[in-house]
């Protein structure tokens, strides 16, 4: 067993490492934190900095008045407010932003506004490059915090121009997030995937119709006897081709689903549902000798028409026991397959396996 397990995380390591993205992001110890928004924002209205695939700014906006985020030209290419997020999709950073990589559609060029309601909700995550400095390296002394570098990220709320100030610096690791999954409800198998985005491996028997719904309660996936259907302007499509470093289509709260895998009954895509909210675990798991359970995740499901939903948990593992946990040496049972499922096409996906992740500051929330 652990040396199937150590293998496949070598894959995991191999294929990780192949994936596109920004220099700094391929060492967890170089981590990226918001300092401060000024001037202060009210209370309900958020913004953040979280670490995944690559590092990106999530801000949400539950007022009517309307929050703006600028580009390096001067131009807003985000607009959150209680009446959804709209994208200028006639500008060609909304994309760059929308793939961690910074590529974008071969069509998408700067042109006039065109604004685009891509998501009924009031939050919105983007990979803002202002954050991703190309040459960073740790410092000699890799014991010891440094500061490499600040970054600063226009907006506007209201009239009102504000800005988000934040550091990037180097941190010691301390520990890694797995996530694991419940027996899936009724007939379907359910696997979580961990990785800097988990992922959700999904398969359904014959004879039985699954329909997932997004992040933002819109539809997303459909299994049926037919094959495996994904909305392709679902927010968590997008969300999840983005993080491959694929460049798609703006998000939509029109449908439009197309057949991807014809007669499979299997799927796997990354969800942001499965990350833990902030960079570190709570101080109790930090102090802890072994592995915390921090929350649930939920992915809602309706399975012959009955509403369900796929769950499971977050747990922090310290340093000591990470490698531990990720040979499957110590590991809970519902932790200790490093199989990697196939994608409905019959694909492998590459980002399976604990990862080690960043030490910064509990929660890195702005300060209001």
């Amino acid at each position: 067993m652990r040396t199937r397990a150590l293998a496949c995380l070598l894959l995991v390591v191999a294929l990780l490492g192949a994936a596109p993205a920004h220099a700094h992001e391929a060492d967890p110890r170089i981590v990226t934190t918001l300092d401060e928004v000024v001037p202060a924002l009210p209370g309900d209205v958020l913004v953040q900095v979280q670490a995944g695939i690559a590092t990106q700014v999530v801000a949400s906006n539950p007022t009517p008045t309307v929050l703006e985020v600028i580009g390096t030209s001067g131009r807003a290419f985000l607009r959150l407010s209680s009446a959804g997020v709209l994208a200028d999709v006639g500008t060609e950073e909304f994309f760059t932003t929308s793939n961690p990589n910074g590529a974008a559609p071969s069509n998408a060029q700067d042109g006039p506004p065109k604004w685009v309601r891509v998501s009924a909700g009031s939050s919105w995550g983007w990979y803002d490059h202002r954050l991703h400095p190309e040459e960073l390296t740790a410092p000699r002394d890799e014991q010891r915090e440094a500061q490499l570098g600040r970054f600063e990220v226009p907006l506007r709320y209201g009239t009102q121009d504000v800005v988000a100030r934040g550091t990037v610096r180097f941190r010691p690791l301390l520990g890694s997030f797995l996530v694991s999954a419940d027996p899936g409800p009724g007939p379907l198998s359910v696997q979580a995937l961990p990785g800097r985005l988990p992922g959700v491996f999904l398969t359904t028997p014959a004879g039985t119709d699954v329909a997932v719904a997004g992040r933002d309660g819109e539809p997303f996936l459909r299994i049926t006897d037919a094959g495996v259907e994904v909305n392709e302007r679902s927010r968590t499509h997008v969300e999840d081709r983005q993080a491959r470093g694929q460049a798609v289509d703006a998000p939509s709260t029109t449908p439009a689903f197309r057949l991807v895998a014809p007669g499979a009954r299997s799927y796997t895509w990354l969800d942001a549902r499965l990350r833990y909210p902030a960079d570190l675990p709570p101080d109790p798991a930090l102090r802890a000798d072994g592995p915390t359970r921090l929350e649930r995740w939920e992915v809602p499901v309706r399975v012959g028409g009955q509403t369900l939903a796929l769950t499971g948990a977050i747990s922090w593992v310290p340093e000591a026991s990470a490698a531990e946990q990720v040979s499957g040496r110590s590991a809970p049972s519902e932790q200790r397959s490093l199989l990697l499922p196939l994608l409905g096409g019959g694909a492998l996906i590459a980002l399976a396996g604990a990862v080690l992740v960043r030490r910064t500051r509990r929660g890195a929330q702005a300060r209001r």
